[in-house]
This record gives structure tokens, C-alpha cells and sequence, in this order.
């Protein structure tokens, strides 16, 4: 096609180059933080693919790490949080011109250069659900919560639950004070104490190294008693015109004084002085997602998307995996030569745990 190009781009300066052509840009595909982020993964490179088509471009970044099982491929990965697809332009019809072309193409590098295939985690603010894809299969995950900040508090807090409304009341005639601090250091022993206390696996002890590196993209939060001591903290990404809630921790012998409930009511406040549009929750399992959704009856599709690049290759290497992996196994996870296959973060100083 007329005036068509892919890039495959590591270097910053060209990264940055491309990015600032962006319409939108996210934080979560620039190259400070993809380059932070391919460090938890082993063996992991991040890099972005630029299709280019009479003057505008597509922006797909993402992580290529090594295959398991002693196979001399590659596959690719969203960085942590979400990845997907950035563009220059938003007309509709040249964003899917885009995308069509970008699949075609980044098909065969994918075959030339021997990776086997793709899991993206999409950026639920990005309107993926709104493009038509030919090879990469779109599926829903989840409906990711968003309170949106418009108005005054008064009526962003009508949009609370009625237990919800009652709670952050509790919290604030039980004393709670926030306050925002540069260090996280607070932040992450208390989020490292709530994962031993959960026996979460080894992947989500998040190293210290990484968050340093993106924190100036970082909010950090804290929910004070009112003599002083931690009851709640948070890490919030700032990104663009909205606010995300990116970790979180609770000090569990504090829990009835309702920091939660006080603590997220008092980011909304801070995301509207602020004068941000939205403050985007996420999902999570019921119980969670039950919590989060009580703050807003607003949501935003959470897509995943896996593209399998190389079948035969693929095949094999799941044969491997089931050889080496013998019983029952998740069929639904992407890539299915990883079911089960979990380790520590790079540099957490936390031993792989056995995945169940």
C-alpha cells in the first residue's frame, strides 16, 4: 500500500520521537516506563512497533521476552498495567485503515522473526472495542470501574452507594487525615505486609528498583489515624487526564475505621481540585469489584487480546509444557505454554512459588 511502513523501535530517541506524534499519549507506553517495566521480566526487551500510512501512525508497544522449555522463540507481552494501540489521528476510518494494515504486516515480522504469538491487556481507556481486528481475537474481560469527576463533591458523591456514602462518613468523624508524600518507601512495606499476610505469589512483589523508576509518574497516598499511624496507602498513576489506582495496601488491625472508604473518597476530592476527568478504579474479583463499584455506577470495558503468530511452533511448545507440566490446567490462559508457569519479580528478592 501507498506510502505504508513498520518500524520496529527500541532506541529512545526514536521512541520518543514517535510518541510525541501520539493524539493521546499514555505514560504506560513511553519509553521511561516500558523500558522499567521490561526489567520484571526475565529476559524481557520492550520495544514498539510503528506502522506508519500516508502521514499517520499506529504506536503498539510491548515486551518480548524468551519462551519456556528450551525453544528458540520469543512471544510478547502487555507491560504492567495495560498496553494496546496508540494512534496520531481520530478519525474512526483511518485508525481502522491503520489497524488492518498494522495486522497484515506486523503478521509477517512476527513469522520472520520467529515470535510465536501475543497477549496485550488493553488499556481500558483507549476504545479498542471500537476497531474491527482481523488476526489478534478481542474478548472482554471485565468492566473496570470509573468515577467520573465532573461537578461539584456533593454530586460525584451521589453517585456513591448508600452504605458507601455512610462509611466515608464514619471515616471522617473517626478522625482519618491523607496525606501526599514524595517516598514510597512507607507505601512498599506496607504493601509487602499485606502480600505475606495473603501468601501472594512471588510476581507480585513488585521490586522497589521499579517503582523509583516510574514514581515520577506516581502519587503516593497515605491514611493516617489520628494519632498518626498508617492505615491505608496507595500508589495512584497519574496519566493524562485521569487518575489510576496502580497498588494499594491496608493495615488490617485498622480496618474499622474505614481508611478505604475515606481514602478513595479523598482522592476524588484531590482529582477534582485538580481539575482531572475521571479516576479509574479497575476491576478485580467479585468481592472487590463490589467495593470499587459502589463509588460510581459508571464502567469501561477491560479487553484482552492474543494473536497466535506461529501455530505449529506453538503446538509444540504446548506439548512440552503438558510433558513437563503433567495434570489439570487452566485451558482458558494465554499463552497455554505458560499455565502455571510463574516466578518472582526480577530483583524482588522473592523465591518462585509453586503455582496452584
Amino acid at each position: 500500500m501507498t506510502g505504508a511502513s513498520l518500524t520496529i523501535v527500541s532506541s529512545q530517541d526514536q521512541w520518543t520521537q514517535f510518541y510525541a506524534r501520539l493524539l493521546t499519549p499514555s505514560v504506560l507506553a513511553s519509553h521511561l516506563y516500558m523500558t522499567a517495566g521490561s526489567r520484571l521480566i526475565d529476559g524481557g526487551v520492550a520495544e514498539v512497533a510503528v506502522f506508519g500510512l500516508d502521514g499517520d501512525i499506529l504506536f503498539h508497544p510491548y515486551i518480548r521476552r524468551p519462551v519456556p522449555f528450551d525453544m528458540d522463540y520469543v512471544d510478547l507481552v502487555s507491560v504492567y498495567d495495560f498496553g494496546g494501540f496508540w494512534f496520531s489521528t481520530n478519525d474512526t476510518e483511518k485508525r481502522q485503515a491503520l489497524l488492518t494494515e498494522f495486522e497484515r504486516a506486523f503478521s509477517v515480522y512476527a513469522a520472520e522473526h520467529r515470535i510465536l504469538c501475543e497477549f496485550m491487556r488493553c488499556h481500558p481507556m483507549a476504545e479498542i472495542g471500537s476497531l474491527t481486528f482481523q488476526r489478534y481475537a478481542l474478548r472482554k474481560h471485565q468492566d473496570n470501574v470509573v468515577v467520573r469527576i465532573a461537578g461539584s463533591m456533593d454530586e460525584i458523591r451521589a453517585g456513591y452507594s448508600d452504605n458507601r456514602r455512610r462509611r466515608v462518613r464514619q471515616g471522617i468523624r473517626n478522625g482519618l487525615s491523607i496525606e501526599f508524600v514524595p517516598d514510597p518507601g512507607a507505601f512498599m512495606q506496607a504493601y509487602y505486609a499485606s502480600l505475606d499476610r495473603y501468601g501472594a505469589h512471588g510476581e507480585y512483589y513488585f521490586p522497589t528498583t521499579f517503582i523509583e523508576e516510574v514514581k515520577h509518574n506516581l502519587l503516593v497516598v497515605h491514611v493516617r489515624s489520628p494519632e498518626g499511624e498508617l492505615c491505608a496507602a496507595y500508589l495512584l498513576l497519574i496519566d493524562g487526564n485521569g487518575i489510576y489506582l496502580f497498588l494499594a495496601a491496608s493495615v488490617p488491625d485498622k480496618l474499622p475505621l474505614r481508611p478505604n472508604d475515606f481514602g478513595y473518597d479523598a482522592i476524588i476530592q484531590h482529582a477534582l481540585a485538580r481539575k482531572l476527568d475521571f479516576f479509574h478504579l479497575g476491576g478485580g474479583a467479585d468481592s472487590l469489584y463490589r467495593f470499587k463499584s459502589s463509588f460510581s455506577p459508571f464502567t469501561v470495558p477491560f479487553y484482552h487480546a492474543r494473536c497466535i503468530f506461529l501455530p505449529e511452533p506453538y503446538q509444540e511448545l504446548v506439548r512440552r509444557h503438558d510433558r513437563a507440566e503433567p495434570g489439570p490446567v487452566n485451558e482458558n490462559f494465554f499463552p497455554r505454554y505458560r499455565a502455571g508457569l510463574r516466578s518472582a519479580r526480577p530483583g524482588s528478592g522473592i523465591q518462585p512459588k509453586s503455582s496452584a
